[in-house]
């Protein structure tokens, strides 16, 4: 094959790393694959990022015997990973972890929607560093450098001789350390966090140095990629990532600050304004290790029952930003059967998806008119009850979005684009299936309405922590 043309993309997520080669000229992806992680790399609080690495580097060189010219990289995040000056992990903390939440008032003189146009919530860095200064201090006093994922990844396989490795931006915003109107660390924050010397250089997602002849680009954060490769930089559109967790957005010209969605840096100058929740594929799994329930999603009857799952396992991101939060079932007597609770369950991944849809429709300057859904648990049955209650069309990819955005990322590296695309459809020529509203699917509206207002009762009586 003619290299001219092939470019390369990596999705490492929480559960398998995917990758594509993509046909610039064609118009086509050429090759594509994913590889689940044995049990045990992601665990609630930790990451196993060295068996990551290796699986990495694994895929990465497979891509290279491909005759790619480039490879974008699309990594979950933030993770909070340390290492020492041999670029060796000493810990490492997942986006999802609860841990240092106790810590959040000691962040309260700092203005976190001024600096990082977010509130401090669970996902981000400074809680969880304080945390570690009381429970892992020596792993702390010996790191030399914090970093995400996708920088650990990029700086340990180029082996690099800076003295300071590099992360990208729009990942790093996500930390809650950057000053984002300047584009710079946040200057009071670290000092009062005692990290200056161990914060990265900040570069752009296309920024690439050379392995064997291929350019790899450090990328960015899987939300960002999922839905540079659904919906571009274009508007109207609504991106949507079904995988371990539920991601959905829409693109913004200007920062839109809330308190239940995120405001991050996106391609092109623009905003991303998403939420995203902190179970969705989870919830599969808890249903079979608690009630011995493998669920098979296409065969789950479509119909409401009267049993309502509100699915707050591990507390919630966005929309409540509640780490104390829980969920439950609601409605059961007893004629409640097995059926029903698997029936609930997915439901509920439905009901989830409308209720971030409804927070970003809320604050979007223009009409939101389609949903593009992506990510390994994207099925018909959840875009039909969510495209019926919502009134929105739901499309489903025919490709994988995260490793087509790390392609596209990629492609602007090599300078075989000139900006980011505002429609990635001119990219792929099978543009998916459209779910339109079904009517009697509509009858799920009363149970969505439900589930809103139990969702109001516990945040009500649950305090924020």
């Amino acid at each position: 094959m003619d290299s001219g043309h092939l470019v390369g993309g990596i999705d490492i997520g929480s559960s398998s790393m995917k990758w594509t080669i993509y046909d610039y000229k064609a118009r086509q992806v050429v090759d594509s694959g994913k590889n689940q992680y044995p049990e045990g790399f992601f665990k609630p609080d930790a990451i196993d990022v060295d068996s990551i690495f290796e699986m990495f580097r694994e895929q990465f060189h497979h891509i290279v015997d491909e005759n790619v010219s480039a490879v974008g990289l699309s990594c979950m995040a933030p993770v909070l990973i340390a290492v020492d000056s041999n670029f060796e992990s000493l810990l490492s903390i997942p986006y999802n972890s609860s841990r240092g939440s106790e810590f959040f008032n000691e962040f309260s003189s700092f203005d976190f929607k001024k600096h990082t146009l977010n509130p401090l919530n669970i996902q981000m860095f400074p809680q969880k560093i304080l945390w570690c200064r009381s429970h892992m201090p020596d792993e702390l006093k010996e790191a030399a450098h914090f970093i995400d994922l996708n920088g650990f990844l990029f700086n340990k396989i180029h082996r690099n001789e800076r003295s300071t490795p590099v992360q990208d931006i729009a990942t790093a915003s996500e930390w809650g350390l950057v000053d984002v109107p300047s584009r710079d660390w946040w200057g009071s924050l670290v000092e009062m966090l005692k990290i200056g010397n161990k914060l990265p250089e900040l570069v752009g997602p296309e920024y690439a140095m050379t392995i064997d002849g291929v350019d790899l680009c450090i990328g960015t954060v899987d939300t960002m990629v999922s839905s540079l490769g659904s919906i571009g930089t274009g508007k109207n559109q609504i991106f949507v990532s079904n995988g371990s967790t539920l991601c959905a957005g829409f693109v913004s010209g200007r920062p839109v600050v809330t308190d239940r969605l995120y405001c991050d840096i996106y391609f092109s100058g623009k905003y991303l304004i998403n939420g995203c929740n902190s179970q969705f594929y989870t919830l599969l799994e808890f249903a079979k290790n608690v009630f011995d329930l493998n669920i098979n999603i296409d065969e789950i009857d479509s119909s409401p029952t009267n049993v309502i799952f509100i699915p707050y396992l591990q507390g919630e991101r966005c929309p409540l930003f509640n780490t104390n939060i829980r969920g439950g079932f609601y409605g059961f007597d007893s004629t409640t059967t097995r059926e029903d609770m698997a029936n609930s369950i997915v439901h509920a991944l439905a009901y989830l998806s409308v209720d971030m849809f409804n927070n970003l429709i809320e604050v979007a300057d223009g009409k939101m008119d389609e949903v593009v859904a992506g990510g390994g648990l994207t099925k018909k049955l959840i875009g039909s009850i969510a495209s019926s209650i919502s009134g929105l069309n739901y499309r489903i990819s025919s490709y994988d979005t995260g490793t087509l955005g790390a392609a596209i990322i990629a492609l602007k590296h090599t300078g075989a684009i000139a900006n980011y695309p505002d429609d990635v459809n001119g990219f792929i020529r099978d543009t998916g299936t459209v779910l339109p509203a079904i009517p009697s699917l509509k009858a799920h509206i009363r149970n969505f309405e439900k589930f809103v207002e139990i969702r109001e009762m516990l945040k009500d009586i649950t305090p924020l922590r």
